[in-house]
């Protein structure tokens, strides 16, 4: 007898086998129905029983990452610390904090490997998988983030507001974690590799980069400290 615990068993063993696929073709195309069946151990049928059909699959792939990613999104984050930007004060500690944040969501202990490394891939190229999440649930965010980004600056480039964006999500989701070697079906080679200057040094660019520290206020990066650019 087929019990719901097994049959839930079984979802979420064909949503794992095909987030590992993603993670190593990095393209929904490369990633054959077979090959998912083999990896979950199960037949083609499980497949159209929980989904429909392999799109459905990876949609519910998708669908896990979302959920993940909605806990500490920006514009969650914009809603509840929206008055700490109206002093100068308050918009240099909510850069700080929001920051924080990132730091705190790409670092967490995940059971499933292939959720950061696939997140990692969304963020770092353009690829099909890479689009459609952007286009969802990371879209949230791109408007949160020119909102604040307006509010802070009076400045109204959505283009600049996006690149801003990237150049703060991009180095702080890939310098979380070095990536060795990877084996999806044993032990693993996953190291974390933060570096809390770093996250500092990312700070101080935005904040410069938005009128709220001096530009000549930077970090030695040799020696991690506040300083004055030489001449200065």
């Amino acid at each position: 007898m087929v019990t719901c615990r097994n049959r839930e068993n079984k979802r979420q063993a064909l949503i794992d086998a095909a987030g590992k696929l993603l993670v190593e073709k990095g393209d929904a195309r490369a990633v054959g129905t077979r090959a998912i069946v083999a990896s979950a151990r199960t037949s083609k049928s499980a497949i159209d029983y929980h989904f429909g059909n392999k799109a459905g699959l990876l949609n519910a792939v998708l669908n896990e990452l979302r959920q993940l990613h909605g806990c500490h999104c920006i514009a969650d984050f914009l809603h509840k610390n929206g008055k700490m930007l109206e002093t100068r004060e308050g918009q240099i500690q909510f850069i700080s904090s929001l920051l924080d944040e990132f730091q705190k969501y790409f670092m967490r202990e995940e059971k499933n490997t292939w959720h950061i490394l696939l997140r990692q891939k969304v963020i770092q190229s353009y690829h099909e998988i890479g689009n459609r999440i952007l286009a969802s649930f990371l879209e949230s965010d791109v408007e949160a983030f020119f909102t604040v980004f307006k509010k802070i600056t009076g400045r109204e480039d959505v283009n600049e507001a996006y690149a801003w964006f990237m150049n703060v999500m991009l180095p702080l989701s890939t310098r979380g974690y070095r990536k060795n070697k990877l084996n999806f079906n044993g032990d693993f080679a996953l190291s974390p590799d933060f570096d809390e200057f770093y996250l500092e040094f990312c700070k101080r660019q935005l904040m410069a980069g938005w009128g709220l520290i001096s530009f000549p206020d930077q970090l030695d990066i040799s020696r991690g400290e506040c300083c004055r650019r030489r001449g200065a």
